[in-house]
């Protein structure tokens, strides 16, 4: 057989170059990187192809445009684009399909590069923003990898990677999945049908790792009850939670049988098997207790990436939880002081080359804190003398603007530039520290870079200085932040009715895994779950020191907080069933089922703390609450202390602590009304704010006015009774 080729025999899985529809590479020197990761637990074959499909603008010179592709900074292939003369199209499609070489792939991280010189013009190019160069790579985009199984082995310490590795090979399908039609889960969570909070929890924390890998598509994961494990463990990898009464009744091979036996009082235990014969082999992991407290140290350590380093023993018998180290506990916390810029990754910035460049830098601001007053950034900045005035480059943090230089003659050599950072600005992981630089030199020809004539530094000696304070939530256009106060999750909670539903347990496995892609690097994950019932309030030791959420019906969140808090949302069922819309009652028949509610407010467990309440009228709210949670589109729109959505993508928002034109009962009538757009309710939302600005305005004006008034009437005042009085002997005139 060729070198190359792939047999009949062979299997192969696709994976796409990118996640949207389409992408877009722009400007006369363009060029744009594209990384994928290769599962590591196969063996890679011959035969493997990458797939490059475009369109470009018609007006590109076809004797010159090119575009070339690399793969892992070896050269693969170069095609010309542009429309020849007498051809049809209106615009340029083509498709090529490049053999690779065995030893081209990689287990783990690969990447692709781009390059183009796209051209409308034979004179030397200074249209670099023409809207004309463009090509656009489409989705069909892809490397399509030949494969052989390996055969498995435990690995405990690579988890979750060591479990979500099939979700690699299945990307394209779970991207185009709809809810309708979805390929098969790669990963199941399996838990107890009647699952206490230590199987929940430990539910939450498994969720949250798994969506650290942050390629794993929740529709890849599902939760089933313990009891299908003979089957599911033949079909998929996954990890079987459980007390010792559930994992005695499984069928686990002796050895972990015998130590589930053998646990002692608050003893856990982690256990890695594999099932199958060679070939179709799965990966499960057991998380195991002998009681709730043994569950829960057991869970602790699989969400703590640093105790898994060092697996003594499988199975693992767990007598104490896992503690935080001072290094690691730096991580959770913002980089104090002056960090100079050698200290990063890769040093100092060097940018080289015409036009548009950009780089960035990781630094320590993890989320749970935001920027205040008194932080800048000092550059130490050099740049080529070559130049032209219209050279400039910005600075960003996680995506806000810091603010922008223009390169002149006068700040070419080694010149100190400060740019104060605006407070407010809200960490991330990784938060990033970008730049982004034009840089012109007048008239070139465009196949030549000449980046020795092109180029900004910025040196080692260049510092940040930070200001932040802890994370501040007053409102609800930061409830997708409400959980992350913590970038170990040591602050969040998520208190769930204890009644036991399927659809309670995916909304949970989706909010962890969403929570976990948010926190994709950081070492530990111990989320809090609390659950309440008609007559079983929370315990007050899971919520202490916690902000979170409050999942349920509008019915069932009351029962969280008993009779001492009434709700601005609420369901009643005397004397009919009904929402109490701040203390308006409106019948359950007149709302939308795929409406769904949040309002916050602050914790009746701790002082300082919020939470919010988060559901549908008779249920969770399905895909709108998950909307609300997880998609940046909708939760952007949410604001004051209390919002509605639906499943038309419709939002409108209240706040009860100001005095409001409408009602909440007429704004949510109006904002849900069969003729009503999102459009409808945005433009009655700029009316009242500006209604708003106006009505406070006018206010001020007349609190002024009269302040001015009562202040002259009591000058008046005093004026005559000193009149009044004789000024020798007091007598009254």
């Amino acid at each position: 057989m060729v070198s190359g080729e792939r047999t009949a025999a062979t299997p192969f899985f696709e994976v796409p170059l990118f996640s949207d529809t389409g992408n877009r590479i722009e400007g006369v020197l363009a060029n744009k990187e594209y990384s994928f990761r290769l599962p590591e637990h196969i063996r890679l074959e011959a035969g493997s192809e990458l797939v490059v499909v475009w369109r470009s603008s018609p007006l590109l010179l076809p004797d010159v445009s090119t575009l070339t592709v690399r793969l892992n900074d070896r050269e693969l292939s170069s095609v010309r684009l542009g429309i020849k003369k007498g051809a049809s199209d209106a615009q340029e499609h083509g498709k090529i399909s490049i053999p690779l070489p065995a030893d081209m792939l990689q287990t783990g991280w690969n990447r692709v590069t781009v390059r183009c010189l796209l051209q409308t013009t034979q004179s030397p190019c200074r249209d670099v923003d023409n809207p004309a160069s463009w090509v656009e790579l489409e989705t069909g985009s892809l490397v399509r990898v030949a494969y052989a199984t390996e055969s498995l082995f435990p690995e405990l310490q690579r988890f979750p990677e060591s479990l979500t590795e099939p979700a690699l090979m299945n990307l394209a399908e779970f991207r185009r999945a709809t809810s309708k039609d979805h390929p098969e889960p790669v990963v199941s969570l399996l838990v107890p049908s009647e699952a206490g909070e230590a199987e929940l929890r430990s539910l939450l924390i498994a969720a949250s790792r798994i969506g650290q890998t942050i390629y794993t598509n929740p529709k890849a994961v599902q939760v089933r009850d313990s009891a299908t494990f003979p089957a599911e463990s033949l079909a998929r990898n996954g990890i079987l939670i459980g007390l010792r009464p559930t994992l005695l009744m499984s069928e686990l091979p002796p050895e972990v049988q015998k130590a589930v036996a053998a646990l002692g009082e608050g003893e856990g235990m982690l256990a890695e098997i594999i099932t199958g014969a060679p070939g179709v082999q799965h990966r499960w992991i057991v998380i195991g207790g002998a009681d709730s407290e043994g569950l829960e140290k057991a869970a602790q350590t699989l969400g703590s990436e640093i105790a898994l380093r060092n697996v003594p023993s499988n199975p693992w018998i767990i007598t104490e939880a896992p503690g935080v180290s001072p290094i690691a506990e730096r991580l959770a916390q913002p980089s104090g002081g002056s960090l100079r810029f050698e200290s990063l990754r890769d040093s100092g910035i060097t940018l080289r080359g015409l036009f548009r460049n950009q780089t960035a830098r990781t630094i320590n601001f993890p989320p749970g804190f935001q920027t205040t007053p008194g932080g800048s950034i000092d550059l130490d900045l050099t740049h080529s003398g070559a130049l032209e005035k219209t050279s400039a480059f910005d600075v960003r943090l996680n995506d806000v603007v810091i603010g922008s230089v223009a390169l002149t003659p006068q700040n070419a050599a080694s010149t100190r530039q400060r740019l104060v950072i605006p407070a407010g600005i809200t960490g991330r992981d990784p938060s990033t520290l970008s730049v982004s630089s034009y840089l012109d030199i007048g008239l070139v020809d465009c196949a030549h870079r000449n980046e020795e004539r092109a180029w900004i530094s910025l040196g080692g000696n260049s510092t940040i200085n930070l200001a932040s304070t802890s994370l501040t939530i007053n409102d609800l256009s930061r409830l997708g932040m409400i959980c992350l106060r913590d970038a170990f999750l040591r602050r969040a909670a998520i208190l769930i009715p204890a009644e036991h539903s399927s659809e309670r347990n995916d909304l949970l496995k989706t909010l962890g895994i969403h929570l976990g892609r948010q926190l994709a690097d950081m070492p530990i994950l111990w989320p809090q779950i609390a659950t309440y019932a008609p007559g079983v309030p929370p315990d007050p030791a899971r919520l202490s020191g916690r902000s979170g959420l409050i999942l349920g019906s509008a019915f069932q969140w009351p029962l969280a907080f008993g009779k001492n808090l009434r709700l601005a949302i609420e369901g009643v069922e005397s004397p009919s069933p009904s929402i109490m819309l701040r203390s308006e009652e409106i019948p359950v028949s007149d709302f939308d089922t795929s409406l769904s509610f949040v309002q916050l407010l602050p914790s009746p467990w701790s002082k300082g703390e919020l939470f919010a309440t988060i559901g549908g009228v008779d249920g969770y709210g399905g895909e709108t609450t998950l909307n609300l949670l997880t998609d940046r589109s909708v939760s952007e729109r949410l604001g004051g202390t209390v919002a509605a959505a639906d499943a038309h993508g419709r939002v409108i928002t209240y706040d009860v602590r100001f005095i409001q034109e409408v009602s909440l009962s007429e704004q949510i009538r109006f904002g849900f009304s069969s003729d009503t757009s999102p459009a409808d309710i945005e433009d009655r939302r700029m009316d009242m704010t500006e209604a708003g600005f106006l009505t406070q305005s006018v206010n001020y004006w007349i609190a002024g006015a009269s302040f001015v008034v009562m202040a002259g009437l009591y000058v008046l005042q005093r004026i005559m009774v000193r009149r009044r009085q004789n000024p020798k002997n007091g007598d009254e005139l």
